[in-house]
């Protein structure tokens, strides 16, 4: 019996971690069109882009009463720190942004205009880019952002009296 791996034992674990890897990246998605709500001005809209890229923490945690360790931890996920969008850089008509947890970093390009918005992957670090796939977490990230995007546009356009 040999000790030394054949070339098809070989083959077959480099196959099988080949499609592990894989299995965690998706297509990237072509750029979301956001619509812009009637009434909003150009620099409403960059103001509205920027809330959107404030990091959402709860200001007083309610109490947790918790008897199984998934309750606390969603408690956890919805009010302690988070990683969220921070702001990189600024152009006429976009505005660049940047979204890191642990070694993972992720770069967006948030065009905008008075009737339309949409983010563009633009870069990334250990999110295992390759040509059009990434890994999945980074597209719910901008999935997030997008969603953010359009409450802060909600708000702009019907101010709170």
């Amino acid at each position: 019996m040999s000790v030394i791996p054949s070339a098809l034992q070989i083959l077959s674990c480099t196959a099988a971690l080949t499609f592990a890897l894989a299995a965690c990246t998706t297509t990237i998605p072509e750029p979301q069109t956001i619509v812009v709500p009637s009434g909003l001005s150009r620099e409403q809209v960059r103001n509205a882009l920027v809330a959107a890229l404030q990091p959402r923490r709860q200001a007083t945690r309610p109490p947790v009463v918790a008897t199984n360790v998934a309750t606390i931890l969603a408690a956890e996920v919805l009010y302690g720190d988070r990683p969220w969008w921070q702001p990189e850089g600024e152009e006429p008509g976009a505005i660049y942004a940047s979204y890191a947890k642990d070694k993972h970093y992720l770069r967006v390009r948030i065009d905008y205009s008075q009737s339309a918005v949409a983010v563009q992957i633009v870069g990334s670090r250990n999110l295992d880019q390759s040509g059009t796939r990434i890994h999945a977490n980074a597209v719910v990230w901008v999935e997030n952002l997008e969603q953010a995007i359009r409450v802060e546009m909600g708000r702009a356009a019907v101010p709170l009296r």
